[in-house]
């Protein structure tokens, strides 16, 4: 199956494969590993991640019109992908979220690096490392136009916890979005029979209108069509995955 489509109340989803957001020149414009040495991930479901971020981006700017100038990435790693979409839309202020550390390496000094080989040193680059939900408050309210999730959030409360990170996470993030905010979600989800159907998922990978419910409740609203992979990820968990891709902007009254 290439592509399908399935209605619900809240939503279309549309079921499509990893190749079809295969793009090689991902390869060498975002690395995920270790820049200098030229790495970049090759997991099949990151071009799905990625192409879908930035082509949902690049959507928005060109029906809204809308000028981005800041951006959020929590879980960001090395900050491949942010580096990209600054480039990308001449970003002002970027705000990441990590640990100080990741895989033995100074994140920092890795973010340094890629910023500056993609000539962004004009760029505000301010990293938190710690706790997200403790960190975000330092961000000041309406400022944010852009924030972008790869699927860390989900295990921001451990490994029972994606209801409540989730929750956390749509809450607190919504008074930071400013009138043209917008959240970007490729994220990893339960490859439950009934993924269609939530049943209230308990484990750390919800089911797809899990996420929706939630943002919903916190008054969002869903920006295009989601976007569920056919295929299935493993990621040595006791059950196999799929990548859910979804775009919300907060209602403004």
């Amino acid at each position: 199956m290439d592509s399908a489509t399935y209605s619900n109340n809240n939503s279309t989803f549309i079921y499509s494969d990893f190749e079809n957001f295969t793009c090689d020149d991902i390869k060498y414009k975002i690395y995920n590993k270790n820049y200098s040495k030229n790495e970049y991930d090759d997991l099949k479901d990151m071009p799905f991640k990625y192409v879908n971020i930035i082509n949902t981006l690049k959507k928005i700017e060109a029906n809204n019109h809308v000028n981005f100038t800041t951006l959020v990435e929590p879980g960001c790693a090395y900050s491949s992908l942010s580096a990209y979409l600054t480039k990308l839309f001449n970003l002002s202020t970027v705000y990441l979220f990590d640990f100080a550390n990741v895989s033995g390496k100074n994140i920092q000094e890795e973010q340094h690096q890629i910023f500056s080989n993609n000539k962004l040193n004009n760029t505000i680059i301010k990293f938190h490392p710690g706790d997200f939900f403790e960190n975000i408050s330092k961000i000041p309210d309406n400022s944010i136009d852009i924030v972008i999730d790869g699927c860390s959030i989900t295990h921001f409360c451990g490994s029972k916890g994606g209801l409540e990170s989730w929750n956390k996470f749509a809450s607190g993030i919504y008074n930071k979005l400013s009138s043209n905010g917008y959240i970007v979600l490729s994220t990893d989800i339960n490859n439950h029979n009934d993924i269609e159907n939530a049943l209230g998922a308990t484990e750390e990978f919800l089911y797809p209108q899990d996420i929706i419910n939630i943002f919903l409740k916190y008054n969002y609203e869903i920006v295009f069509n989601p976007i569920i992979s056919n295929n299935v990820i493993t990621l040595g968990t006791m059950y196999s995955l799929r990548v859910l891709h979804i775009c919300f902007r907060k209602k403004n009254y």
